[in-house]
């Protein structure tokens, strides 16, 4: 089976940033985050960055690329944002990028992100397969993320934030992570 499984957490980098944030209304200025994926932000700035949240489990059809140059600010809004399994599901080059969960912690059904832990340790979260359901079944590790979560994404490179199942690539970025395993 190919290795595209991912642990996840939010992660943090010189470019990347997570914080708990208060409940906002997601009306003044924010967008939904388009599933096609591909590039967002675009002539965003510190001063006026480009506000995407999640609607609802998001599967992206192309990787999510922020622009260079970008201040974007993505929330997960308690949802699962699920990459193509090809690549990291979000490349940061040469930007900004904020990922918030206003509604962090959410005790609403569609809030809450089960998961196993495979033989390596990573998070394998439910993506909607007859598979997933017997190895979540047969798993010792089972468990329920509360809020959003960030999954399906692939990369060996060293620049990813979570190697062997990226969430994020930064370019050039000494990256930390924060991992959920």
């Amino acid at each position: 089976m190919k290795r595209f499984l991912l642990c996840t957490a939010i992660a943090l980098a010189a470019v990347t940033t997570a914080q708990p944030q208060s409940a906002h209304d997601h009306a003044d200025g924010w967008a939904p985050l388009p599933a096609s994926g591909d590039t967002i932000g675009t002539g965003s700035t510190d001063e006026h960055p480009a506000l995407y949240y999640l609607t609802g489990d998001t599967r992206l059809e192309a990787d999510l690329v922020i622009a260079d140059g970008a201040a974007v600010t993505l929330c997960l809004n308690g949802y699962q944002l699920t990459g193509t399994g090809q690549n990291p599901v979000i490349r940061v080059r040469s930007a900004r990028l904020t990922v918030c969960d206003c509604r962090e912690g959410s005790d609403a059904p569609e809030c809450q992100h089960p998961y196993y832990k495979n033989g390596e340790g990573l998070f394998v979260f439910d993506d909607g397969t007859e598979e997933w359901d017997s190895q979540h079944a047969a798993a010792e590790d089972t468990g329920v993320i509360a809020g959003g979560v960030i999954t399906g994404g692939w990369s060996e490179g060293l620049d990813s934030v979570f190697n062997y199942g990226a969430a994020l690539t930064c370019g050039g970025a000494a990256s930390r992570s924060r991992a959920a395993r």
